[in-house]
């Protein structure tokens, strides 16, 4: 069987797998979830883990060997030490019934409308440089196989956009839910969490561990033919500071992470009792990157980029039903993020951009809550195709010229800018909302 056709008969049935996961678990959500509830909710966490996290990081470690240490540091920091921080943010999204990180702003706020929407519109901003991330990472995936696979990656790039779109609108927009919960959709993302983790880890230890002696030989290797040297060596600990204080903000600020572990969470004692789970996992996550990174630097042509180096390398070593696994683990890592993210921001767009309009119109108080509500999801299908295609766009104009981490910079340099008025809700129950526009 041709590359291209292996290739897409596992990306659309992952996908379909992934929905009929989410499916069984809307219907029989207690029959999977008894004895491991916590566990499901600590690993749909991970969905902060996207393509950035799966192929980017070894990217960045290539360039800079320890560049890559604040995407894992910063979330795991978070919960190790400043858990009563998240805990205080849980208790008022439980009392307040929050729907989004925009309602939890407005809400401290004299619930302003005007200021809900004005975060909606720094997370949609925020959000499509993220969602053109993914895009690029999965078309990157298909070339790593055969670079005559793609003769027109603005084309393969629109069809995987409006795939991941019609796969949201099925995931997330069969009715619609006042809480705003999902537990069949938080079960398969639970699920493509521990699909992109053993990818990641099967590849570092065959690679590691087969071909080479271990992680020891990989080093002693690099440093015999100078890849490991002062220029690529990240040593300048005020800078990873500063960035890990960046990604701790970008992590608190970021919709689908708010939305996963704040509205998902229908249980007080979930997030107590999943503590370290999560920091478990990035731990395992960031586990072979910095010698996956020096391994690709020895053994692959100086013309692939960092990016594809974890696919590349089983692929270029023989293992290609490895290969096979490190691309769907990278699709996992895509379309978990994609869906999450498009729900949630077509959630906000609806509740805080189109639903104070059909108020003020009166156009709620004519309908029944039937037609209500099929508006309103109708609304939300419209809003996540919207969003695909103008992830699509962006990813049109920067896809030549820029890895997967400065793609996802800019997405955490937009999001940050909500941290302010984050703080200041959790803290200040009665805030002028005239100090968050200045």
């Amino acid at each position: 069987m041709e590359y291209g056709a292996m290739l897409t008969i596992i990306s659309v049935g992952y996908i379909g797998l992934l929905f009929l996961v989410a499916w069984l678990g809307d219907r029989h959500f207690n029959l999977f979830s008894q004895g491991t509830k916590h566990t499901i909710y600590g690993l749909s966490l991970a969905v902060y883990c996207s393509s950035w996290s799966f192929l980017g990081t070894v990217g960045m470690s290539v360039d800079n060997l320890w560049s890559f240490v604040p995407i894992y540091l910063a979330p795991i920091l978070l919960f190790v030490l400043f858990f009563p921080l998240l805990q205080r943010i849980l208790k008022i999204t439980r009392e307040l019934k929050i729907t989004s990180i925009a309602d939890f702003i407005a809400s401290r706020y004299g619930k302003s409308q005007g200021l809900a929407a004005t975060i909606t519109l720094i997370a949609v901003v925020g959000t499509l440089p993220y969602f053109a991330l993914q895009l690029k990472a999965i078309v990157n995936s298909f070339f790593v196989f055969d670079g005559n696979l793609i003769q027109d990656p603005m084309a393969l790039g629109l069809l995987i956009a409006v795939i991941l779109g019609v796969f949201t609108i099925l995931f997330g927009t069969r009715k619609l839910d006042a809480t705003e919960h999902h537990p069949g959709l938080m079960l398969a993302i639970a699920f493509e969490s521990l699909v992109k983790l053993g990818a990641f880890l099967l590849i570092g230890i065959v690679v590691c561990f087969s071909y080479f002696n271990g992680v020891g030989d990989i080093w002693q290797q690099a440093s015999q033919n100078d890849i490991i040297n002062h220029e690529n060596s990240f040593t300048n600990w005020f800078t990873l500071f500063s960035q890990t204080l960046v990604m701790m903000a970008a992590f608190l600020c970021m919709p689908r992470e708010f939305h996963t572990m704040m509205v998902e969470c229908d249980d007080s004692l979930d997030i107590k009792r999943t503590r370290w789970i999560f920091p478990s996992y990035l731990l395992l996550a960031g586990l072979f990157v910095m010698p996956l990174a020096l391994a690709g630097k020895l053994l692959l042509d100086p013309s692939i980029s960092g990016d594809d180096y974890v696919i590349s390398l089983p692929f270029t070593l023989g293992y290609d039903a490895l290969a096979y696994f490190g691309f769907l683990g990278a699709v996992s890592a895509a379309t978990g993020m994609v869906i999450v993210a498009a729900l949630t921001i077509s959630i906000m767009v609806s509740n805080e951009w189109v639903v104070p309009v059909l108020l003020r119109t009166g156009t709620i108080e004519q309908r029944s809550f039937s037609r209500f509500s099929s508006s309103i999801l109708n609304i939300r299908r419209v809003v996540i195709l919207i969003l695909m295609g103008l992830a699509w766009a962006f990813y049109s104009l920067v896809h030549d010229n820029n890895s997967l981490a400065n793609m996802g910079k800019i997405s955490f340099g937009v999001f940050v800018q909500i941290l302010p008025s984050l703080i200041g809700a959790i803290y200040w129950k009665h805030g002028n909302k005239k100090g968050v526009y200045l």
